[in-house]
């Protein structure tokens, strides 16, 4: 066992849930019908936490999602960026966590992309460049439906 393994176990504790690394070397959880959320060990010795949030197809709208995002990545949640992921055409939202973080740490820092996420998912599916207002939320009791 490693470092990633150990902090997944620990995760699999707070959460409920057993965790464990799949064929892609990542842990993926199903929270509700739409959001999947990755945990994995990047090749720098840090956890990264992402989750894909929509199909951005070309054209005008994803620009401007695009620039939205950029915008939102130098105000709200700390360490998390919201990206463009040219191989499956999705807008993306990582975080990474350092590999000796906590667990504790690490379940906080998922809720609060989980709500993130969350809030531009539904800005989105609603023809929406960007969420009306992003709040992030750090004291959220569970994410529910949450599934290994």
């Amino acid at each position: 066992m490693d470092l990633f393994d150990d902090l997944l176990k620990e995760l699999s504790t707070i959460i409920g849930l057993s965790l464990h690394r799949d064929n892609f070397d990542a842990c993926c959880l199903q929270i509700g019908e739409r959001l999947r959320v990755h945990i994995a060990p990047d090749k720098k010795r840090h956890i990264v936490v992402y989750v894909f949030l929509e199909d951005l197809g070309p054209g005008k709208f994803r620009e401007e999602v695009l620039k939205e995002g950029l915008k939102a990545n130098s105000l709200l949640l700390p360490g998390g960026v919201l990206g463009y992921s040219g191989k499956n055409g999705y807008l993306s939202l990582h975080q990474f966590f350092e590999e000796d973080t906590t667990s504790a740490k690490l379940y906080e820092g998922i809720l609060s992309l989980v709500d993130y996420a969350i809030q531009w998912q539904a800005a989105l599916s609603q023809g929406k460049t960007t969420p009306l207002s992003l709040t992030p939320k750090s004291s959220s009791p569970s994410p529910l439906g949450l599934k290994s």
